[in-house]
């Protein structure tokens, strides 16, 4: 090897040394913060949304049902978590809201906002635009849940055609994700079947 050569890739390591230096120390992004309390990624879902302030309305209606068995289960689980302005901004006459004391009609509302898989704002990037060209999946009562707009705090339709916005994307737990959104996500209901109450715990 000549002299410049050696010469020359003294010079590249020495110009790649602090480069892979940084690399080792790389580390993963801050936990993302809901309602007051970044979400750890060491417990589960249901813990997270405990210790949330903004969500004391979803969680209480999680156990009233039992539905939080599953969101603090094994994993993995995607979790639209309504906040508590969510709830209260129901109109029950325009949203076609059973009473508060349906409890199997409230069991299916939250189901609504459950997937079945971990799926992050990066998923909606890559893998909703090929699935047929449409942009949904489906939650745990079966119903479809449609995703346009922004892939990073996209806007979800449900199949009353209501919007819910993402306006906290990504909290990473142990057994799934959290994406915060200001609505609630409802399932049809037969003209026959809707009531003037709210779903409000």
């Amino acid at each position: 090897m000549t002299h410049s050569r050696r010469r020359a890739l003294s010079i590249l390591g020495a110009l790649m040394a602090p480069a892979l230096g940084a690399c080792s120390f790389y580390s993963d992004p801050p936990p993302v913060v809901i309602g007051g309390t970044a979400v750890a990624k060491d417990r589960s879902a249901m813990a997270a949304l405990r210790a949330s302030a903004d969500h004391g309305r979803f969680v209480a209606a999680l156990d009233a049902t039992g539905v939080a068995e599953t969101v603090d289960g094994i994993g993995p689980i995607t979790v639209f978590a309504p906040t508590d302005a969510a709830f209260e901004g129901l109109r029950p006459k325009r949203d076609a809201v059973r009473a508060v004391d349906d409890a199997e009609f409230l069991e299916q509302i939250l189901l609504g906002h459950l997937v079945r898989a971990r799926l992050t704002s990066e998923d909606f990037v890559e893998d909703f635009p090929q699935l047929n060209g449409k942009t949904k999946v489906f939650a745990l009562n079966g119903q479809v849940i449609q995703f346009e707009g922004d892939p990073k705090l996209p806007r979800l339709t449900d199949l009353r055609r209501r919007i819910s916005t993402v306006t906290v994307a990504d909290a990473i737990a142990a057994n799934g994700v959290i994406h915060v959104v200001d609505n609630l996500l409802l399932p049809q209901v037969a003209k026959a079947e809707r009531g003037t109450g709210t779903v409000a715990p």
